[in-house]
């Protein structure tokens, strides 16, 4: 049997050599070192976990997916800048109210998704058409859908990270909607009142 602290240099040392040496890209890179450590240890080729491990953030992957393909769809078919034109419109070029309905938009699916980039794939197309005719910078529209986004994804009831932890951990998820949205609400009120300055 060969001790563990040997097998985790071999697989520190056999991924640095995949990576820097032979330029193997890291997802194929640390495939192989899975399966040298699971040789090395005596369990075979692992692939059992192999696969249950790819397949646990599957459900991210299609959501990222989803969320790419639906805002290219909004912004290529010209609804995004239409959808643009009739917010600002209604909301009659009001600042402090188009910052709170883009937020809105971003938190909401941020909330229900939650991922940060799924929100900011999905609804920043939308977004960033309004904000960018009430005069705000690029730089300043990309820290607004990142902060906001951010915000969306840590409050309830869906939190992907906080999900993973407590599924590591074997804890349940619950009666964590409390704390959750005292770490969002005052961070996106924050963020609208610093971008109408």
């Amino acid at each position: 049997m060969i001790p563990q602290v040997y097998i985790f240099a071999a697989g520190v040392a056999s991924l640095v050599i995949f990576t820097r040496f032979l330029k193997v890209p890291l997802p194929i890179a640390l495939i192989a070192v899975s399966i040298i450590a699971g040789l090395m240890a005596g369990f075979g080729i692992p692939f059992r976990h192999l696969v249950e491990g790819g397949f646990g953030y599957l459900n991210l992957v299609l959501a990222l997916f989803a969320g790419a393909f639906f805002g290219q769809a909004l912004q290529k078919s010209g609804i995004a800048d239409a959808f643009a034109g009739y917010a600002y419109t209604f909301l009659r070029g009001n600042t402090l109210l188009i910052l709170t309905f883009s937020a809105a938009l971003l938190y909401a699916v941020g909330m229900f998704v939650g991922i940060a980039g799924v929100a900011v794939l999905a609804t920043g197309v939308l977004v960033v058409p309004i904000l960018r005719l009430i005069g705000m910078q690029s730089f300043r529209i990309g820290a607004f859908m990142a902060v906001v986004a951010t915000c969306g994804m840590i409050a309830p009831p869906v939190n992907v990270p906080a999900m993973t932890i407590a599924d590591g951990v074997n804890m349940p998820y619950l009666g964590f909607e409390p704390v959750l949205l005292l770490l969002s609400i005052p961070a996106v009120i924050f963020m609208i009142v610093q971008a109408a300055v």
